[in-house]
C-alpha cells in the first residue's frame, strides 16, 4: 500500500495494520472492515489482530489511544485484543518479539524495507 501525504496518521496505522492482516490472513482487509462494529468472527478477529499489530508496531501509542483509533471507547477493549490475538495467533509477526527488532532482522534478510518494493 502506497501512503500518501495527504493520509492522517490515523489512516497510515490503519493502512500499514489491514495491508500486514491482509497478507497474514490472505485475503482482503480494510479499515472499513475492521472499523465495522460486527461481532462475527471473522471481523472481530480481523480487528483484533489489527489492534495487536499497532500496539506492537507503534508502542507511543496507549491502549486509550489504540481504542479511539478504531472508535472503541476504552482501552479494556484494546487490552483484551492484545491477549486474545497472541493466543489466537502465535506466529503473528507481534509475536516474534520487539518491533524494531524483528523489522531490523527482516530487512537484514532483504525481505523488506525501501529496496525490496
Amino acid at each position: 500500500m502506497a501512503f500518501t501525504a495527504t493520509q492522517t496518521p490515523r489512516e497510515r496505522k490503519l493502512g500499514e495494520a489491514t495491508q500486514a492482516a491482509s497478507a497474514y490472513f490472505g485475503e482482503t482487509i480494510t479499515s472499513k472492515f475492521v472499523l465495522d462494529k460486527s461481532k462475527r468472527k471473522n471481523v472481530a478477529r480481523a480487528r483484533m489482530w489489527c489492534m495487536a499489530y499497532i500496539r506492537w508496531r507503534f508502542p507511543e501509542m496507549s491502549q486509550p489511544q489504540t481504542a479511539r483509533l478504531f472508535q472503541k471507547k476504552d482501552h479494556t477493549t484494546v487490552w483484551n485484543a492484545e491477549r486474545r490475538a497472541r493466543v489466537l495467533f502465535p506466529d503473528a509477526i507481534f509475536c516474534l518479539g520487539d518491533a524494531d527488532e524483528v523489522i531490523g532482522r527482516i530487512e537484514a534478510l532483504g525481505l523488506g524495507g525501501a529496496d525490496a518494493a
